[in-house]
């Protein structure tokens, strides 16, 4: 099935959201739509084809430390004649030997200058690398197919709120128009009500545009490559400090003028996602912990998540591990309780690797995503404590 870019999805959720269930069909759940994004996604696939890649390097790396054995073979055949006189039997004249040889050569590396050893850790850091790389692709595409799927049903809300109005507003100027025709009211009133009736179209619409046009035009920015020269098809950076600067003030801007709203609050989120790729964990932690108070329960629990891995960065195991178990406690469709759980044993599995296979083990039988990620984390935990 063909990727859909994001204003096609938008165009999708809105569309499914609205319909009546069809015979054996149910409308799109947020859930659903979640899972559609992360089955379909050619950058999410891409990234588990490098992390796959990736491990199979490390395997190679490895292989020097095993034991390397060879083993040789070979048989030879020889015949000799003597020379007896004229009428001698012929076993008296020539006889044949057989010669079978055989070998094995058994190496084990022991010592080279910790030149393996060293390339093994390299593979095992790039294998880490492109696993985070992988958890923040599933982390973008169910952030934004969440932020799609909710700005369809703000404008559900919106669109149903207009129309009720509108339809109040038009019965109210049909009454006004009849007393007008009656001579029991002046024309002026008919016409307040219609100015009243446009003005209010007017300002709805505005309202239900502007904070999902900053918003995406956030996203445009935060989500712009970098490339010198910027090529006029699509947005483009020349430096990843313009492109820093950016997205600090679009955010900031509509942050500004939508406080204490959604698109507020994921502004501030980006902000500290921002922050942490260009290493300022400081102002990181702030924002993160300002979107997690202030977005709604969906979008605080993925700000929650993106704090407790920050707290793994920095070693503060306590303070991720209680934020990891408040969302298993409390899971949402961005964060399921599934995921928490992978975090806070992949979290512990150094400190307290025993804990760590407890809270995976269960996981391993679940089908799909769950039960791959639980085994490949086990399989990484027998691996550490092996070594």
């Amino acid at each position: 099935m063909p990727h859909m870019n994001g204003a096609a999805f938008r165009l999708f959720v809105m569309t499914a959201s609205t319909m009546a269930a069809l015979p054996g069909q149910q409308p799109l759940t947020l859930a659903a739509a979640v899972r559609y994004a992360l089955e379909h996604s050619p950058k999410l696939a891409a990234a588990r084809t490098e992390t796959a890649r990736r491990d199979a390097l490390a395997a190679a790396a490895r292989a020097p430390l095993l034991p390397q054995a060879d083993l040789t073979g070979s048989a030879t055949l020889s015949r000799f004649d003597r020379g007896y006189p004229a009428g001698a039997p012929p076993s008296l004249l020539r006889f044949d030997q057989s010669l079978f040889t055989g070998g094995a050569d058994l190496r084990w590396l022991v010592w080279d200058f910790r030149k393996t050893q060293l390339e093994l850790a390299a593979a095992r850091e790039r294998i880490e690398a492109a696993r985070a790389l992988e958890d923040r692709r599933r982390q973008e595409i169910v952030f934004d197919t969440a932020r799609a799927f909710l700005e369809a049903l703000a404008w559900q809300d919106l669109t149903a709120a207009a129309e009720a109005r509108i339809h109040s507003l038009q019965s109210l100027l049909d009454r006004t128009q009849k007393l007008v025709d009656g001579g029991r009211a002046v024309p002026a009133d008919a016409l307040k009500v219609r100015t009243r009736l446009a003005q209010m179209e007017s300002d709805l619409a505005a309202l239900q545009a502007a904070r999902q046009t900053a918003l995406a035009a956030v996203l445009e920015i935060y989500n712009a490559p970098v490339i010198d020269p910027p090529p006029a098809e699509f947005k483009a950076f020349r430096t990843e400090q313009e492109k820093n600067d950016a997205i600090v003030k679009g955010c900031n801007e509509l942050i500004r003028r939508y406080p204490g709203t959604d698109e507020a609050a994921i502004a501030t989120y980006l902000l500290g996602a921002n922050a942490a790729d260009q290493g300022d964990l400081a102002a990181a932690e702030r924002y993160l912990k300002e979107a997690s108070e202030k977005a709604s329960r969906e979008y605080a629990s993925l700000a929650r998540l993106s704090l407790a891995q920050l707290y793994a960065l920095q070693g503060r195991t306590g303070d991720a591990e209680k934020l990891l178990r408040g969302l298993m406690d409390r899971p949402t469709v961005l964060v399921t309780k599934e995921q928490a759980t992978l975090e806070l044993a992949r979290l512990l599995m150094k400190s307290r690797p025993e804990e760590a296979r407890k809270l995976v083990t269960p996981l391993q039988t679940r089908p799909g995503a769950v039960g791959r990620a639980a085994g490949t984390l086990l399989t990484e935990m027998s691996r550490k404590q092996g070594t």
